[in-house]
């Protein structure tokens, strides 16, 4: 009985070691096809102010990245140089604590630039989350940890707004089914910076909502 009391007392004191040893930083990776990526920046800077940022990855964003741009990104596991070493599109998400992804809209918006017939933009959008659900499940199938899937916007009322609306509800049953958060903000038209870009306001705007659902999922409050 005392043996026994001993070796659960070594495995506790063990296991309290491990907990108080174990890597606490916050490894951040994003993969966007925004010109910018200011709502991702200032959520490094929060992490980095609180001393919990591990890495900062944005060396796999590119600019017109169609979701198929993406897939084939992680099937090939392109690779990239950071902090001078080589770094895997596979093993980064393997390694991220946190992932946000912004994917659909180049797709969504080369296509309302022309097309105006609503059954053909809801059978394009159909198709579009067929790719995105192979997507997402890669993306899961290597990081196990938070992601974030940014909505779509409809910049300044120019495309149909029952389209971004059905491709925003579609995106949101894919993060719920892949268990992933479904980010949503409310972008007007003064956080547009051309036709269809965002302004430093709508990046905040993202970052506004970005952040209150990081804090509730990584930190919990």
């Amino acid at each position: 009985m005392k043996k026994i009391f001993v070796l659960g007392i070594t495995i506790l004191l063990v296991f309290l070691i491990y907990l108080s040893t174990i890597d606490k930083k916050v490894y951040f990776l994003t993969l966007t096809s925004d010109k910018n990526n200011l709502y991702n920046d200032k959520i490094m800077e929060y992490l980095k102010e609180k001393d919990l940022l591990e890495k900062y990855v944005t060396g796999f964003n590119k600019e017109d990245m169609r979701i198929t741009d993406f897939i084939k990104m992680i099937e090939d596991n392109k690779t990239i140089t950071f902090n001078k070493k080589n770094q895997s599109i596979k093993n980064a998400l393997i390694k991220a604590d946190i992932v946000v992804l912004e994917t659909g809209k180049v797709d969504l918006f080369s296509k309302l630039a022309y097309e105006s017939e609503e059954d053909t933009l809801y059978e394009y959008v159909d198709s579009l989350m067929k790719d995105l659900d192979t997507y997402l499940s890669f993306i899961r199938m290597y990081c196990k940890e938070d992601v974030y899937l940014l909505a779509i916007y409809n910049p300044k009322n120019k495309f149909n707004q029952n389209i971004i609306d059905y491709m925003n509800e579609q995106m949101k049953r894919l993060s719920s089914k892949y268990k992933m958060n479904f980010i949503d903000y409310d972008i007007t038209d003064d956080m547009i910076e051309d036709t269809i870009e965002l302004n430093e306001r709508g990046h905040i705007e993202i970052y506004k909502n970005l952040s209150k659902s990081l804090k509730e999922t990584l930190f919990g409050t």
